[in-house]
Formats: C-alpha cells, sequence, structure tokens
C-alpha cells in the first residue's frame, strides 16, 4: 500500500511543470557520465535545461519571470493575458490575481542567459564589421575564436596577423601612457609657474608692507606724497621675452602699485595650440581642484611623505589617477549630430514641447512624451542609418499631456508615465495598452520613476505637494510623503529600494530612507531657486538642477555640496538632466545642450539647435537623456526637434 502510494507520488513529482529537481538531477547526470559521450550529453542536457525554462502557456523560453503566489513561473505577458480573461492559476487553478504575482528574479537570470546563448549562436546585426561578427558569433570564447581563424588562414598569414595585432595594441597602450604623462608634466609644470608667480607677487607685496611699516617709525611730516621705490621682475612687465635683466627699478607712487600675473604664453603661442594643450588651459582651474584634493600636502601629509619615504607604489598610482583624470577632461570638446527626429510633423499647430525621453531596459529603444499626447517609441539602432526620417515603433495615444517617463527596469515592454492631470499610467509598450492608471494625485504630477532594485515599485511627485510610494500589486499608494512646496522630481537611488531623492519648489533637496517614511533622513540645502530635478550619480552622490541656472553635487552622507556647475541658462523652465557615469548634461534656456564632468565646474562640450530667424527666441533645450555606458545623447527642444548626439 505504501509503495503503491510512493510511486504515484513520484509519477505526480516527474509530470510537474517547472520541476527544479528534475533539472538538477539531469545536470548531476550529464556531468557523471563518460568523456566519449560528451556531446550528446551536452545536447541532452540543454534539451532539457530549455524544457524546465518553457513557459507553460506560450511553450517558449519565459522572458521576464513572474512567478504566482502558488509557486508556478510564466512570462509576464503571458500571465497578465491570462488575467485579463480569468482569476485563476493556468496550471493548478488556484485563485489568482495581479495582486498575487511577483518578479521571479532567480530564474528570470536563467532564462535571460539561456536566451541570450542561443542568440549570441544565431546571425548578428548587418552593421557590424566582420571582426566583430566573428567575436559575437564564438560567443566571445578565445578557443573558438583561434579555431575558426585557423580553419580561415595558412600558418604563416596567421602568424603574421597575430604579430601585427599585437604590435599594434602594444602601441595603442604606449601612445596612450605618452598622451597622459605629457598631459601630467604639462599641469605640473604650469601649476609650477603659477605657484612661482604667486610667491613673487606675494614677495613684492610684502616688500611694500615693510616699507610702509618702516615709514610709520620715521617722521616725514614734510613729504606730500611718499614715493616708494620697487623692484619688478622684468617677466611681470615684458614677459617672457623682455630684457637679459633680472629686475626693472621704477619709481611708482602709493595708490598706482598694481601687480599684474606673469603671462605664461603669449597670444601666438596660444592661437597655435594643439586642441589638447587648449582645454587643459581652459579646464585648468578644475584640474589644480582635483590634485590639490588628491595630493596637497595639506590634506595627505602624512600619507604623501610615508609613501615616498617607503618608496611604495601607492604614491605612484594616486598620479596615475590624477593623469586618467586629466586625459578624461582632455579628451572631449563638442557633439557630433548623429540623427535628427521629428517628434511631431510639420503640420500641426501649437506647441511641441518634448517633456521627457527614456531609454528602455536594454538601451535599444527609447520613448518620447510630451505635450501633443503622445508618446513614440524609437529604435535607436536605426539613429545614422535613415535618410528620409525616422518612423516610430509605437505611438502610445494619451488623453492628457506627458511630463515624464521612466522604464521598467525588469519588464522590457513595461512604461510608466506621468501628466498634467496628476494620473499616472501603466503602459504595454508592445501592445500599445494601458494596463493601470494610478488616480490618487489632485493636481498635476512631474514625476514618476521606478525603483531599479524592486520593479513592482514606483515614485511619483505632484504639484499637490506630496510625494506617492506605489506598488503594481496594490491599488493604492503604500506611502504618502507630505512636503512644503509642490515636488518637481523624485528619484530612487540606483541601488537601493530605501532611498529616495525628492525636489521641490522649497529650494531644498529632501533624502528618505522609505523604512522611516515620516521625515526625511537629511535635506540638502543651497539652491536659491525650485529645484527641478534630481538625479543619482551613485549610492553616494547625488546631482540636483534648479531654476537658479545651476546644477550642484551633493554627498549624501556629509550632506556638503562638492561642486556647483555653472554655465547654462535656466529660470523658469523644465530643461532636462542626464546622467552617465561621471557625465552630467542638462538643457538650457539658450536653446543649447550643455555637458559637465563631475569633476569640472564648467561645461566640457556644447551644442546649440539650429533655428531660424524667424521662429521664437524663447526656444529652450526641455529634455536630455544619455545612453548609458556610452557617449550617446538624445536631446529635444520645445519646437519638437531631437537631435541625436555623440561625444567626441
Amino acid at each position: 500500500m505504501s509503495s503503491d502510494g510512493n510511486e504515484e507520488e513520484n509519477d505526480r513529482v516527474d509530470n510537474q511543470h517547472n520541476r527544479w529537481p528534475s533539472l538538477i538531477s539531469s545536470l548531476l547526470n550529464s556531468s557523471s557520465r563518460s568523456q566519449n559521450d560528451k556531446p550528446a550529453d551536452e545536447a541532452t542536457a540543454a534539451d532539457k535545461i530549455d524544457e524546465e525554462l518553457l513557459c507553460p502557456i506560450c511553450q517558449d523560453l519565459m522572458r521576464e519571470v513572474y512567478a504566482t503566489h502558488c509557486g508556478h513561473s510564466f512570462c509576464h505577458e503571458c500571465l497578465t493575458l491570462h488575467l485579463e480573461n480569468a482569476s485563476d492559476c493556468p496550471l493548478c487553478r488556484a485563485p489568482l490575481s495581479r495582486t498575487n504575482i511577483y518578479p521571479n528574479f532567480q530564474l528570470n537570470k536563467l532564462a535571460s542567459f539561456r536566451i541570450r546563448s542561443i542568440k549570441e549562436k544565431q546571425s548578428v546585426n548587418q552593421h557590424l564589421n566582420p571582426i566583430e561578427k566573428l567575436i559575437i558569433e564564438s560567443n566571445k570564447s578565445n578557443e573558438s575564436i583561434a579555431k575558426t581563424l585557423a580553419n580561415s588562414l595558412s600558418y604563416h598569414d596567421l602568424i603574421s596577423v597575430f604579430e601585427t595585432a599585437i604590435t599594434q595594441r602594444k602601441q595603442m597602450e604606449q601612445d596612450e601612457s605618452k598622451i597622459k604623462k605629457e598631459l601630467l608634466k604639462a599641469f605640473l609644470e604650469r601649476l609650477e609657474q603659477k605657484n612661482k608667480d604667486t610667491v613673487r607677487r606675494l614677495e613684492t607685496e610684502n616688500t611694500s608692507i615693510l616699507a610702509d611699516l618702516k615709514s610709520i617709525d620715521e617722521e616725514h611730516t614734510s613729504t606730500p606724497t611718499r614715493k616708494r621705490k620697487i623692484s619688478w621682475p622684468t617677466t611681470y612687465i615684458m614677459g617672457e621675452g623682455g630684457s637679459n635683466s633680472d629686475t626693472l627699478n621704477q619709481d611708482i607712487s602709493e595708490n598706482q602699485v598694481k601687480v599684474e600675473p606673469q603671462q605664461i604664453k603669449v597670444h601666438n603661442e596660444e592661437e597655435e595650440q594643439l586642441p589638447v594643450q587648449r582645454r587643459l588651459n581652459e579646464r585648468f582651474n578644475d584640474l589644480r581642484t582635483i590634485y590639490h584634493r588628491l595630493l596637497s600636502p595639506n590634506d595627505y601629509i602624512n600619507k604623501r611623505k610615508l609613501s615616498l619615504y617607503i618608496k611604495s607604489p601607492s604614491y605612484r598610482c594616486i598620479l596615475d589617477d590624477f593623469s586618467t583624470s586629466i586625459y578624461e577632461l582632455t579628451r572631449y570638446d563638442q557633439f557630433e549630430e548623429v540623427d535628427t527626429i521629428d517628434y511631431t510633423d510639420s503640420t500641426r499647430q501649437g506647441s511641441s514641447i518634448v517633456s521627457t525621453i527614456g531609454f528602455d531596459r536594454d538601451q535599444e529603444f527609447f520613448a518620447v512624451g510630451g505635450v501633443s499626447k503622445e508618446i513614440k517609441v524609437f529604435d535607436f539602432n536605426m539613429m545614422g542609418y535613415a535618410r528620409t526620417g525616422h518612423c516610430p515603433l509605437r505611438v502610445l495615444a494619451c488623453s492628457n499631456k506627458i511630463s515624464c517617463l521612466s522604464w521598467s527596469p525588469y519588464v522590457k515592454s513595461q512604461l510608466a508615465s506621468s501628466d498634467y492631470e496628476g494620473l499616472i499610467d501603466i503602459w504595454d509598450s508592445a501592445s500599445g495598452r494601458k494596463v493601470t492608471t494610478f488616480t490618487e494625485h489632485k493636481k498635476r504630477a512631474w514625476s514618476v520613476n521606478y525603483c531599479e532594485t524592486n520593479p513592482t515599485m514606483l515614485a511619483s511627485g505632484s504639484d499637490d505637494s506630496t510625494v506617492k510610494i506605489w506598488s503594481l500589486s496594490h491599488n493604492k499608494a503604500i506611502h504618502t510623503l507630505e512636503q512644503k512646496g509642490n515636488v518637481c522630481c523624485a528619484k530612487f537611488a540606483p541601488n537601493s529600494s530605501y532611498y529616495l531623492a525628492v525636489g521641490s519648489a522649497d529650494h531644498h533637496i529632501s533624502c528618505y530612507d522609505l523604512r522611516f517614511p515620516n521625515q526625511p533622513m537629511c535635506q540638502y540645502i543651497g539652491h536659491k531657486k525650485a529645484v527641478s530635478y534630481v538625479k543619482w550619480l551613485s549610492d553616494r552622490d547625488i546631482v540636483s538642477a534648479s531654476t537658479d541656472s545651476t546644477l550642484k553635487l551633493w554627498d549624501r552622507e556629509s550632506r556638503k555640496c562638492l561642486r556647483s556647475f555653472e554655465g547654462h541658462q535656466n529660470e523658469k523652465n523644465f530643461v532636462g538632466l542626464s546622467t552617465d557615469g561621471d557625465w552630467i548634461s542638462c538643457g538650457s534656456e539658450c536653446n543649447t545642450v550643455f555637458t559637465y564632468h563631475k569633476n569640472a565646474t564648467k561645461p566640457i562640450a556644447t551644442y546649440t539647435f539650429p533655428s531660424n530667424d524667424c521662429e521664437d527666441e524663447n526656444i529652450f533645450v526641455s529634455s536630455v537623456c544619455w545612453k548609458k555606458d556610452t557617449k550617446k545623447l538624445v536631446a529635444a527642444n520645445s519646437k519638437g526637434m531631437i537631435k541625436v548626439l555623440s561625444l567626441k
């Protein structure tokens, strides 16, 4: 009786979908078989893994895996479509609703890895060169690449190709290292010269002070105007090409004493400088600040002396890091235009402001929204290849003007929008359908943002002076954060579902720990007008934009303003803010994109949108968005013109 029961139980387990024990056992069995049967075993194991990763509904490898409270997993799209017509689990028929489904992160990683490995074996993008295709088709395996080359080239050709490639690679690394060393040397020489000039000025001033002190002790009641003889370095008056004499004596009255800094280069030499040298001169003050922060004896005297004393490589590493900073700050200075898109057609009357731009999870598609009450989705891979304009992949018709967009970090097609009526909508961009709407805001909503680490959570900010925290599994907000002014933006930290930065019209940035939502964890005070945007450079660094025409970089823990960025113009409009690594970009009310590096207070590169003389003078850049881990940027202005730019 018991043995029959055990057999029935075993049969039930073997026939159950998503059975992890059979998957593990198949992997163990495949590894224990003989080496001669390895190819067949690998194919069998891969087939069994694929079988376990199949969605029970579509019978394809699962994508964006969601699990039910009863333990079964499905594609997000398949499960949501099923729940539109039914209220039970497709497998076991247990009661089920949208509020009882959750992302299955671990299984999704495994399924995504399997899908990616299959794609890498298929044909690759036609725009890639042959070597890039070879690397991708070989699954980036050194053995596979070597085998392909060995089958394609003769022995002597193979030796020649590899020797040439190695030589060129070494030369590239040597050239980059040489450039860094030359830049570092040029900076240090200029810094030394400036310090010498400062010492000379102070010595001259101190000589005058001593003369004045001496004159006080002497009684010269009859002298109407006292003259003092000052010894001036020739270079102060004639520059480096002046007289060979060391000093020039000159009598000067007391109220005419003025010391001018030494000019390092004459104008003709400056005009003939290489671009890198010119950028070095332009950004010298920022580089000096970085140098003092990293290597100044005032800040690191003990560490510096110790490093020099014991001849440790740590000091050399600090110098190498600094040379890399110089290289980054002097490498780029302009944008190259890649492509142009029109948000609205030329026949449209009225405003065409693009309010928001955002890239999807894979940085493949980007969505554009604005006052035309449409969200348009474009394929970034087509930028730079179309000659007759671009048609959107999908157009989502909206009921109201769009203020902000945010893509889900988990479900590729899921997109959230905020609008001028205070609605927060969740869209399926693949089908163009609106999935969910949150309606608790009483006034215009300016901001919406998905949490990167918890894709079921969103934050939104509104003119009703509240920040709402939403969960896709609840119909109502799970937290409401009251503010003192209109909320312009709310942004989750990149690697935390607890930290939330909020910018509002009260001129302050507030940082919340959502585990204690009753009051902000800390505030950052320094802007003189409303804070229109906040972004996270890292878990510790926050960037804010304000209508006082400044950006500010804050340290989350110390609450200090590390740096202020100035150059753009922003007094009344939302002009956009985007970050990628150490790069920060924003728009301006002069119809120009400004890009800063986090270590430089002045812009590194700018791009001005083309305009006609008859156009409104009040045109401004209204939105910007970096494509992650690239030097490419999408920007748009208030006339609906969208530009794809590349930093160079």
